[in-house]
């Protein structure tokens, strides 16, 4: 399969492509506002379905997009981080996809209180370290998600996310990773899908000189990031195959981040029998 090049070849063109990717993604960080708002834009709210925690600082929108013949579900979650743009930005756009089978259930602007403050953490905390395993989520925010996720009964989740560096290079950051938990029945279903999305990005859409960018897959329990993931909830309850995406802005502009964060969505779903229409 041929590749696409994204940058243009050459040390002088690569440093200049480089040192633009630097000033993009500093703009980026001083105007989050502007992305909010971007996002906020994008919402489809004839598809708006229902709110969360309807009049608190809490309060986001829940949307629901259906195919024309039955077929899986999938929830798909931005902005669980307030300051990873790439996921809730890549989700809100989501809402206005058409779809030939099955349902998707999004959450865009899952934290809404941390996007606005463009901050990783919310009022309650982390909110991705608030879903305990066979426990009640430990806050009202995500006790509501999580209502939402097992209401819908999905077949497949999908939580977005942007990590500040790469997995391998940089051993504190988990950037450009699949992370995999497989349903129970099905041990191999979540592994064989991520592995081919990830060889579907690396041969199509990361660049050859950008190697250090390559996609990975990696299994939720070997990696230590502590307890309370809302897809590690999904996997052990539910029964459900999940995935976290892991982006990163690391020597990419914000458009690539969503870009990347876009496709990989639309081929995991794709995977799991969820055909987007073009």
């Amino acid at each position: 399969m041929r590749r696409r090049t994204l940058l243009p070849s050459g040390a002088t063109a690569l440093t200049g492509a480089l040192i633009a990717s630097v000033a993009a993604l500093r703009s980026i960080h001083r105007s989050p506002d502007r992305s909010l708002a971007r996002a906020k834009n994008a919402l489809n709210q004839d598809r708006l379905i229902g709110i969360i925690m309807e009049g608190t600082n809490h309060e986001t929108g829940v949307y629901e997009i259906t195919g024309a013949e039955e077929g899986p579900t999938a929830v798909i979650l931005g902005g669980m981080h307030g300051n990873e743009i790439n996921g809730y930005r890549a989700a809100a756009n989501i809402t206005n996809w058409e779809i030939d089978t099955g349902r998707l259930i999004v959450i865009p602007l899952a934290n809404i209180a941390a996007i606005e403050q463009n901050n990783r953490r919310g009022p309650d905390g982390d909110l991705n370290r608030l879903f305990p395993s066979g426990q009640e989520p430990e806050s009202a925010l995500a006790r509501a998600i999580w209502r939402v996720v097992k209401d819908a009964d999905p077949d497949v989740v999908i939580d977005l996310h942007r990590s500040r560096g790469l997995f391998n290079p940089h051993h504190r950051w988990i950037g450009q990773v699949i992370l995999t938990a497989n349903a129970q029945g099905e041990r191999k279903q979540a592994t064989d899908t991520a592995e081919y999305v990830i060889d579907y990005m690396n041969e199509n859409h990361v660049p050859q000189t950008m190697r250090f960018h390559r996609f990975t897959r990696v299994d939720i329990r070997d990696i230590n990031r502590g307890s309370g993931l809302l897809i590690q909830k999904v996997q052990h309850e539910l029964d459900s195959t999940s995935f976290l995406v892991e982006s990163t802005d690391f020597l990419l502009d914000l458009e690539t981040q969503i870009r990347w964060t876009t496709t990989i969505t639309e081929q995991l779903l794709e995977q799991n029998g969820i055909q987007r229409t073009t």
